[in-house]
């Protein structure tokens, strides 16, 4: 499962707020929103890295949800504009969960439940919740960078078996009279709405609904086919 997260970025520093670009032949009607600039024909842009999303910039970052590891793929811009320091970034404040840098971008690779992952289930599906943050480097009373916070969740379908008991009619169209065969035979089965609806029915169901299935004989003679109404 392959997925564009799209997340406002939570920092705790007081000078990585607005921006505005000097010089503009056009003011900006407004001030421009965070991570975001203001053009040169007056309206606001958001920084590299950055897509403007119900009037916020807000960080593109790549979540890739597998069946046994996690990826998290963040342009290296969305570091630079929030301040964020690369070295410092963990997951779930795990040391040994650290990024590598591949060309413009800053990966985060791990197993599904390591990195002090949240692993949550229920009857229908399982959670993995974690966060990425970074932290403020402090060199002789001076503090360089900024903290930060991105949150991801991946969660997983259960697949479950199921049967269903059914009772099936067949369509009255006439049939030649030829003698009854027995055997095994490839049916299809089709969720559909109710008793006499052909178009395909809901694939997520409570399990008190009654369910109705239209089946049809794979491979038959058309002169033979046997058609289940429900």
């Amino acid at each position: 499962m392959r997925v564009k997260l799209y997340l406002l970025l939570i920092s705790a520093c007081f000078w990585c707020g607005v921006y505005s670009q000097s010089g503009s032949s056009q003011p900006c009607p407004t001030t421009c929103p965070t991570y975001s600039k203001c053009s040169t024909n007056g309206t606001c842009e958001c920084e590299s890295g950055f897509l403007s999303m119900s009037g916020k910039c807000v960080a593109d970052i790549l979540l890739e949800c597998k069946s046994h590891e996690i990826t998290i793929q963040i342009q290296e811009d969305v570091f630079k504009t929030a301040k964020f320091n690369v070295d410092t970034a963990v997951v779930g404040g795990n040391t040994s969960c650290t990024a590598t840098v591949q060309g413009d971008n800053i990966i985060f690779k791990f197993a599904n439940d390591d990195c002090s992952t949240t692993v949550l289930r229920n009857d229908t599906h399982t959670s993995y919740s974690n966060f990425i943050q970074t932290s403020a480097t402090i060199e002789d009373k001076i503090t360089y960078g900024s903290r930060g916070r991105i949150p991801f969740t991946c969660v997983f379908p259960h697949t479950s078996n199921i049967s269903v008991a059914y009772n099936a009619t067949l369509s009255m169209n006439p049939l030649p009279d030829v003698a009854p065969v027995t055997g095994k035979f490839d049916i299809d089965f089709q969720l559909v709405k109710n008793d006499y609806n052909t178009v395909q029915g809901r694939r997520i169901f409570l399990t008190n609904e009654t369910l109705y299935f239209k089946a049809s004989l794979n491979n038959a003679d058309t002169d033979q086919l046997l058609v289940f109404d429900r």
